[in-house]
């Protein structure tokens, strides 16, 4: 997608060498039209906007043993959200799973995590980043 926005970019702005064929799909009357800049700065602010929003939270998946039952999640959900940096807690009880969802540079190391499970009567089977992003 990067290399779509410049050469559209680059067709509004008139510095596409040989550019006949941008223009006949993007016609660029006046380069230093002050509505034409307008639109490309627009343009560019949606975009840095848009990129932005896409950017996913850390996301860590926990395989807790002894998690069985609402009253368990309950327990643990309680001691994880006391860490610092947790924006939400899913939990998959079938599959005994914690996922911890970071708020924006925020990360957590297995140890804080280790001690959390521990408080709340379980034991940590496994601590892994994600390779799913929100």
């Amino acid at each position: 997608m990067g290399i779509v926005v410049y050469f559209v970019l680059m067709a509004q702005l008139n510095v596409l060498p040989n550019n006949r064929a941008i223009h006949h799909v993007l016609p660029v009357k006046d380069k230093n039209d002050p509505a034409m800049k307008k639109n490309v700065f627009i343009f560019v602010f949606t975009l840095c906007l848009i990129s932005t929003s896409y950017a996913g939270n850390t996301e860590y998946q926990l395989g807790v043993d002894g998690v069985a039952c609402p009253f368990c999640v309950y327990g643990i959900e309680k001691q994880l959200s006391k860490l610092e940096g947790i924006d939400r807690i899913e939990t998959d009880i079938e599959n005994s799973l914690v996922i911890l969802i970071m708020k924006e540079d925020f990360t957590l190391n297995e140890t804080s995590i280790r001690e959390a499970v521990t408080k709340a009567g379980f034991s940590l089977r496994s601590f892994t980043l994600s390779d799913k992003a929100e």
